[in-house]
């Protein structure tokens, strides 16, 4: 038997379900799926605040890997790396987190070098899981038989090892729909 009370709690919950989806229907896509970009070596969770956008990273990086792109919900330029592009190359002096004086990129102390994503094989592209050779991404990968293994001639990310560098993704001969891509990290 259903109490009066019971009705009532009932009906706000499904009132307030209601009224949720509609607000929800009218708010941007932007703020409800917000694109995540795969920042610079040692971003700090609050990243997107603390980052000044000085480009003193983007001046510091010897190989150009990293440029500025707009954020969608701040309008701010926020530099990011784009591995299909140029992939940063886990060098060992770390510039960019050396020059950053709002300390937005640090170098966490239980780390050689931060993650800054993760790789992930897309197998319906990737040739070895279509039945064909390749092994660039092993190959051109600093941390070989520890970040990317070979098992059964496929390519195996350890995520536990694997920085995101994103070098995989940028020698993958698939020019438009790579076999490998480097994955944002949750922040969550």
């Amino acid at each position: 038997m259903t109490t009066r009370t019971n009705f009532l709690k009932k009906s706000f919950q499904m009132i307030g379900g209601i009224f949720a989806e509609s607000i929800q229907k009218k708010l941007p896509d932007k703020i409800l799926n917000p694109k995540r970009e795969i920042y610079p070596p040692g971003a700090i969770d609050d990243f997107v605040n603390k980052c000044e956008s000085c480009g003193d990273c983007i001046s510091a990086c010897p190989v150009n890997c990293i440029k500025f792109s707009p954020d969608e919900l701040t309008g701010k330029d926020l530099p990011i790396i784009v591995p299909s592009e140029k992939a940063c190359i886990m060098c060992e002096n770390l510039q960019c987190m050396k020059v950053c004086l709002r300390n937005a990129l640090v170098l966490p102390e239980d780390r050689i070098f931060p993650k800054i994503g993760l790789a992930e094989i897309i197998t319906d592209k990737c040739l070895p899981y279509n039945g064909q050779n390749c092994m660039t991404c092993y190959d051109a990968c600093p941390l070989k038989r520890d970040a990317i293994s070979m098992k059964f001639n496929r390519p195996v990310i350890n995520a536990e090892s694997c920085t995101g560098c994103g070098i995989c993704e940028e020698v993958c001969i698939l020019e438009d729909n790579k076999g490998i891509k480097i994955q944002v990290l949750s922040s969550e």
